[in-house]
This record gives structure tokens, sequence and C-alpha cells, in this order.
């Protein structure tokens, strides 16, 4: 028979989860691995999900809908809580776009898909993630949509085969999960959405299932008893929190960690009087245990809106402070708010909760659509914000315009263009991403005013390289394919001029994207074999191909990126008189670490040349993203038309000789 007693070391190490995730959002800098955290609640929730289902099948008693009511009663009422709280507070803080992110961020919290909403928005480690005060709820989204499997797996499985039938199903999802998990990481290089998917995590809450299942069968041994294995997975815990870091994919092979190790202290059945039981049933820690839901729900938007409201990043004492007010908070609502309903068994208070649930579901989901269909009430901001608003321009404006260069083949995704449009001509061709796009229309007409019109060839998410690939599997194909028509274009059309732009530090920069997160991309060789190869390299060789058609090379160097949306920042700090962040040059430099050296060593090439934007943007200390309230740029790494304004002479000058 299986037993399920309450545990009190499993509380603690859900206080050291929770903790652990609150101290790395708040920016901690000694707890790098803090997110694992999340990985740690993961193992638990299905440990003690599954005890409880594995012995009510042992025992025949499995009821679908008590599971259902229980999962509805712990989850939903906080959550509908923090919902409400964080639309309130979006009403005052938020800008237009990001209430209504925040809105639609709601229903998808409120529908438990919020982690299929997060992984086509934002990257986890990302800066945008610190303007959406629900992206911690992609949690229970993974969470819930694999316990909507866990009644099917006791009905199906545990009515035909019993415990056996239940321990060998989650055993299949641990497996199969894990192999995804591997192959979205390694094979796609998609960390962004293997992070929030529930395919590459479903086998973190099954390892934890698959213990509790084998766990009151298994003949533990002299190890088992004598609490070794709690003490190496309290080590792989602490390693987990200390060691791993948001510059490596996640999950991947480094999620083993810290799951590994929750399960080893699940698992043990050394006696509470050995050392880890018995640290981590410290009372405080125990109780910090019991308001750990609330505890991660509550902190993660208070964050958010503290810095929003400051503009900048928080000092120490401001976010011992948040440490605080998190865990007074949630006391306060588990105790006078989440307990009772979630309690409530029979009787006028079963009534009430159900009553308010539906209540509160109800007005968040209307509030939500409200939001969302008035274009996030812009009426509620002051004049200087709305006319900020106003000014702002879609960073996709560049290829609105595009007059299709009629000699030029079809390739999918790509725009192959007249500059400017209705211009005839063929005296230079820009290649490259959004970044060489976002030149487009203002380099096309400058051009054009000295008699000289030209083309553009434009594929988002694709590198200006020829005969290279990369790890990202997005527009591989069509991206060679560009590669080749540009080459024909320069040879056929005999132009003069090559411009290559892009944003050059997602191949291969040290550093992760400062605005959304991602990992820079591998460079492979297309005549080698597909080895791994340099971007100095890759770009060496482009420029000889080009230069060997007589052909000038003019390359455009980066651009600075921020770590935050800059029109959103102009009209918020409009609207609350917040002060704005400085974008230091030390980030660029470190950023552009890989980029800089390479463009450096080409300028010595004859017949190349390459302009520098940021030194239009920096100085030996900052760089510009505004003049007063006009924003530089359209998001964090596009320059707006007044962007490119600061930086366009500095490029004709390079290209007119």
């Amino acid at each position: 028979m299986i037993a399920t007693g309450y545990r009190s070391e499993i509380d603690g190490l859900r206080a050291i989860a929770v903790l652990s995730v609150l101290l790395f959002h708040v920016g901690a800098p000694f707890i790098g691995g803090g997110f694992a955290g999340v990985d740690i609640f993961f193992a638990i929730s299905g440990y003690v999900i599954f005890s409880k289902v594995a012995k009510d099948v042992e025992a025949g008693t499995f009821s679908t809908l008590a599971f259902y009511r229980n999962r509805i009663l712990r989850i939903v009422p906080s959550l509908l809580l923090v919902v409400l709280l964080s639309l309130a507070a979006g009403y005052v803080i938020l800008t237009p776009a990001e209430f209504i992110r925040l809105a639609e961020s709601a229903l998808a919290a409120i529908f438990s898909v919020s982690n299929l909403y997060f992984a086509d928005s934002s990257g986890y480690f990302s800066a945008s993630a610190e303007t959406m005060p629900l992206l911690h709820t992609w949690s229970l989204g993974v969470e819930e949509q694999f316990y909507l499997l866990a009644p099917l797996i006791a009905v199906t499985a545990g009515a035909r085969f019993g415990l056996n039938g239940v321990k060998h199903t989650i055993a299949a999802i641990l497996v199969v999960s894990f192999a995804f998990n591997i192959a979205s990481i390694y094979v796609h290089a998609d960390a962004e959405t293997a992070f929030y998917s529930p395919l590459t995590r479903l086998w973190e809450i099954a390892a934890g299932g698959l213990a509790a299942t084998i766990r009151p069968h298994w003949k533990a041994g002299r190890i088992g008893s004598s609490g070794v294995l709690s003490l190496i997975g309290a080590a792989g815990v602490a390693l987990s929190l200390f060691a791993l870091s948001s510059k490596m994919p996640f999950p991947g092979w480094a999620a083993v960690l810290p799951v590994l190790s929750a399960v080893l202290i699940l698992t043990d059945d050394a006696p509470r009087s050995r050392a880890v039981q018995k640290a981590l049933s410290f009372g405080p820690l125990v109780y910090v245990g019991k308001i750990s839901y609330t505890l991660y729900l509550v902190h993660w938007p208070i964050i958010v809106y503290t810095k929003l409201v400051l503009g900048r990043d928080l000092a120490i004492w401001e976010m011992a402070g948040i440490v605080l007010l998190s865990l007074g908070l949630a006391a306060a609502i588990y105790r006078f708010y989440e307990a009772p309903l979630r309690f409530a068994r029979t009787g006028k208070p079963w009534l009430r909760a159900w009553v308010y649930l539906a209540t509160a579901a109800i007005g968040c989901v209307a509030a939500s659509a409200v939001i969302v269909t008035s274009a996030g009430l812009e009426s509620r901001l002051t004049p200087r914000a709305r006319a900020i608003l106003a000014a702002r321009q879609d960073p996709t404006e560049h290829i609105s315009q595009c007059q299709r260069f009629e000699r030029a083949a079809s390739i999918d995704r790509a725009t192959i263009c007249n500059l400017p449009a209705g211009g005839r001509g063929t005296s230079f061709l820009l290649w490259g991403d959004s970044h060489a796009g976002m030149y487009g229309e203002q380099l096309g007409a400058r051009m054009a005013a000295l008699g000289r019109p030209g083309l553009i060839a434009n594929m988002a998410d694709c590198q200006s390289l020829l005969d290279t690939y990369t790890s990202k599997r997005k527009n591989r194909e069509a991206c060679a394919l560009l590669g080749q028509e540009v080459l024909r274009l320069v040879r056929d059309e005999r132009i003069p001029v090559v411009i290559l732009a892009a944003r050059w530090a997602t191949l291969g920069s040290p550093v992760r994207a400062p605005g959304d997160g991602d990992f820079s991309k591998t460079l492979y060789d297309a005549r080698n074999e597909g080895r791994e190869t340099s971007l100095q390299v890759a770009l060496t060789r482009t420029v000889q191909q080009f230069t060997a058609l007589g052909a000038r090379v003019v390359i455009i160097g980066p651009t600075p990126e921020m770590d935050f949306d800059v029109p959103d920042l102009l009209v918020r700090s409009a609207n609350l008189g917040s002060g704005i962040p400085a974008s230091t040059r030390l980030s660029f430099d470190e950023r552009q670490a890989v980029v800089l050296p390479a463009l450096r060593a080409l300028e010595a090439v004859p017949g190349v040349s390459v302009v520098y934007p940021h030194r239009s943007l920096c100085d030996a200390t900052a760089c510009r993203y505004a003049t007063g309230d006009i924003p530089l740029y359209t998001d964090d790494d596009h320059l707006s038309r007044a962007g490119v304004d600061t930086v366009l002479p500095g490029i004709l000058a390079t290209i007119r000789p």
C-alpha cells in the first residue's frame, strides 16, 4: 500500500526553490542559477501529485472529478487575484502596447496556455521579459498541460494495468519529452521555444511522478536508508543554483542536475533525523514552503512594476525590500484568502468559493477583452505621452513600399526591390536582414537624389554572407538561394557597389542579445562539409567574391542594441514622470567583442570600406537612444527614421567615393 503521509522536508525543498527564483529575479548577484528553482518545483509537483494518484489507483478510488476540483482550488484562486491586481497596476503604469500584452497574457494564464503565449512573444532571459508582469505564469501552463494527462494516465493505464501501467506510461512520457528537449536545444538550436514548450518540459514533472510511483516499492538498501541520497541531492541543488547560468542553453542537459537532485531528496528513505531532512524541516523554511505558490505568484509583478516605475536596476536595499514585501504579501494572501478558498469542502464556504472563482474569472476575461479591443486604453495617457505614442513607427515599415526588381528571381520570404520604389538603376545593392532593411527607404531616396538609384535584397533573420548557414533552421534554404541570387545580380547587372548590413552580433557574439535575450547563432561553412566557421572568415570570403567581380564593398557595422523598447520607455516616462536609464558603451563593446575586430581586419582589404553607426550614436561612456522625446529606435534594436538620419551621413560619405 502506498503511504502519502505529510513530509515536512518537501515543504522545505519548496522554500529553497521559490526563494532561489525570487532572489534570481530580484537581481541578487550570487545566485546565477536561481531560475532552476522552477525545475525543482516541477519535480516536486510531479512527486506530490502522483503520490496521491498512485495511492488512489492502487486502492481503486481514483476520481477524475475530484482530481480536477482539487487542482482548480489549489491553483486558480491566487492566480485570479494576482491577474486582477496586475491589470489594475498596469492601468496606471504600462504603455498601451505593454497593457495589451498584459491582457493577452492574462487570458493565456487563465486558460493555462501562457507558456505557449510567451514562447511566441518573449525570451525568458530577455530584457523585454521585465515588462511582462505575468511572464512567470508560463510554468503553471506547463504543469496544467501535464495534469490534463494525469487522469487519462490513471484511468486508462491504471485501470487496465494497475500501478505498473501508471509507471510505464510516466516513464514513456519522460523519455519522449527528454528526447524533444535535447533535440530542440542541440539539433534545432531553438532554446527560446524549448524553454517554454510542454514537449521539452514534461519530463521534469514526469521524473517526480515516476519517483513517487517507484519509491514505496523499491529496495533502498544501506545507501537509500543512510541519508546519502539526500546529501548528494542537496549538493546537486546547491550546484544548480550557484553554478548554472542564464548564458547557457536551457533546459537541455543542464536541467538534469536540478531535477535529478530534487528527485534524490524526494526518494531518500532516510529517517527524519538525518542531516538534510532535518535541515529542510526547519520551521521557518517549512512555512515559506507552505506559502511558496502564492509567493511565486506575487513576487514577479512586484519586481516588474517597481523597476518600470524607477526606470533603472534595483539597489541592494530595494532588492531586500521587495523580498520582504513579497513574503509579507504572500503570507497575508495565504492566511486570509487562499487557505479559506482552497480548503472549502462543503456547505456555504464551498459554494462561496466556486461563486467567487466564476465571478473573478469572468471579470478577468472581460477586463482583458476590453483592454485588447480598445488599443490599450490610450486615453489614460498624458498629452505628452500620447504625442510620443502617435509618432511611433512600425519596425516593419521598411518593407511596406517594395517595387520588385523584374530581373531578379522570386525567392520565398525574400524581397529584391528597387530603391527607391519607382527608381530605375543598379548603381548599388543593399543586402541583409532587417538591419539592412531599416536603411532602405532613406538611403534609396538620398542616392536617387544623387542620380544613383539601386536595389535592396532583404530577408528577415538571414545573414548577408555567401556559402554559409547558421545553427537556426529558419530560412536556411531560402537564405542560401538569396545569397546566390545577389551574387548573380552583381555579376550580370555589373553593380559597382555592394552594401552589406546585418545584426552582426547574432552571428557569434558571446553575449545574449540584450533586448530579446536570444543566443547568437553558430556559423557553418557550406563549402567545407558544414564545419563551424567564424564571422571574420565568412565575411572575408564573401567580400572577396564581390571584389573579384569588380564591385566595391561597403559594410555597415553594428547598431547599438538597447535592453528595453525605446518608444515604450519614452511613453511610460512621459506618462509617469519617471526617469530613463542610460545605455552604457561598455555593454555595446561587450556585445560586439567578436564583430568589431572582424570588421577592423577588413578595413585593410582593397576595395572594402566599413562604416560604424555607433560612432554617431555613442560616446566613450554611453549610447543615445533618443533626442528629447524623439526616439532613435522603433523597438530595442531597429533604428527609426530619426535614428537612420543620425547615422546616414557617415554611410553616404563612405558610399559616394
